[in-house]
């Protein structure tokens, strides 16, 4: 049985499509208006426009001497922050790999006295058990070590 909204509903829907509707038969019919200026003008023997240029366009000018090309023979990025000359680019990865070798020194360092303190406080804490304490917490890592996950990871089948 048909609703007394359904007349309002259909009415409002319909009404909300209309503007749509004119704004697609107004873009459908210039398209066909520029297709039909279009023929009219190649089959007068007009010949076609040439197409826009599309896709990315060039990075910037070409280098003025040969030390600004990579490896490749490809010119350096703009702001690359890589100078143009080699000797200079050799010198300026040189920079970039020390620097980078004293970061990873430094956190090497770092990590080792974060692990011997940790070390130095795990064994204060074992020395402070007494040996039943000791024995209870190796069979209970023992028994995590061999129980099933409390959690089904993979589907079984049987």
């Amino acid at each position: 049985m048909a609703s007394p909204h359904d007349d309002i509903y259909t009415q409002a829907g319909l009404a909300a499509f209309i503007p749509g509707m004119q704004r697609a038969v107004e873009v459908l019919q210039s398209e066909l208006d520029q297709m039909r200026a279009r023929l009219t003008a190649l089959q007068a023997g007009e010949a076609p426009a040439p197409a826009k240029r599309r896709g990315r366009p060039p990075s910037g000018p070409l280098p003025k001497h040969p030390n600004q090309l990579n490896a490749r023979g490809k010119p350096l990025a703009v702001g690359s922050g890589w100078p143009a000359d080699a000797a200079a680019r050799r010198r300026e990865m040189k920079r970039r790999r020390q620097v980078t070798q004293a970061k990873r020194a430094r956190a090497a360092a770092d990590n080792a006295t974060q692990r011997a303190r940790m070390s130095a406080a795990a064994k204060a804490r074992w020395a402070k058990m007494t040996r039943a304490e000791r024995r209870e917490r190796l069979d209970k890592m023992a028994a995590g070590k061999q129980a099933k996950p409390a959690v089904k990871l993979v589907k079984e089948v049987a």
